[in-house]
Order: structure tokens, then C-alpha cells, then sequence
């Protein structure tokens, strides 16, 4: 058949990719990390997929070829400077809001319509306390 054999296997909370992961987007320890799944043919792949616990499960299951397997939520990222070499996917953008603990940024309404208008716009910056950012 036409299908290709991927291999469907956790991105563990300790690894360095996951490390790199919970540092840059603050994910904390209720994020699941067995359920952030690399596809890949022996390599960590270029795009993370998080399922559910029952899609994990199936997808490690002996013998079962998975052809896909969740919702892309990070894609590698080869840009300069930015401190993570990964990055939020848009499809994946909501599933992972509430898990994420920094690189978030709360506005009212009123503020989003300006930022709108303007193209640009200051917000302050709360500090550790009210990190906007």
C-alpha cells in the first residue's frame, strides 16, 4: 500500500525537547506530556501532536499502523534569537491556551479593536506579578 510505516512515540516531560517546551511556554506539570507525540521514522519529528490519553494508548499499540494521530500544536522553528526551536501551530493555538503559563498575552476587547486600528500599540509591562507577555 501507499501509506507510509510512522511511528507514533511520547515526547517525555524530561527530555530536552520537552524541557525546552515547559521552560519557553510554561507549561506545568499537569501539561500531558505522554500524550505529546512525536511522528517520526526513528527521529524526533519536525511537527508535535497532542491527542487524547486513548489516542496515545492506540497509537502505541503493537502491530496498529496510525496513519495520524491528533492535532499539530508545535513545529520546529529554525529562527534566530528566539529562545525555543519550537513554536505554537495556529490549529493547535487553542488546545494549548490553557496549559500555557507564559507567551500569553490577555487584552480586553477594547485593547484588541485599537491594536486593530493601529496596527501597533503600547502595553505596559506588569512585571513578574502581571507578566503581559
Amino acid at each position: 500500500d501507499g501509506l507510509r510505516r510512522l511511528s507514533f512515540t511520547p515526547v517525555g516531560a524530561e527530555s530536552a525537547v520537552g524541557a525546552q517546551l515547559r521552560e519557553f511556554f510554561g507549561l506545568g506539570p499537569h501539561f500531558p506530556f505522554a500524550q505529546l507525540l512525536s511522528a517520526s521514522r526513528g527521529a524526533l519529528s519536525r511537527r508535535l501532536y497532542l491527542t487524547s490519553a486513548g489516542g496515545a494508548a492506540a497509537a502505541a499499540t503493537p502491530g496498529l499502523r496510525v496513519v495520524a494521530a491528533g492535532v499539530k500544536v508545535v513545529e520546529r522553528d529554525s529562527s534566530l534569537g528566539v529562545g525555543c526551536s519550537y513554536r505554537l501551530t495556529q490549529e493547535g493555538a487553542l488546545l494549548m491556551l490553557p496549559f500555557l503559563s507564559r507567551r500569553v498575552l490577555r487584552v480586553s476587547p477594547a485593547t484588541l479593536a485599537a491594536m486593530l486600528r493601529a496596527k501597533t500599540l503600547s502595553l505596559p509591562y506588569g512585571g513578574a506579578s502581571g507578566e503581559t507577555g
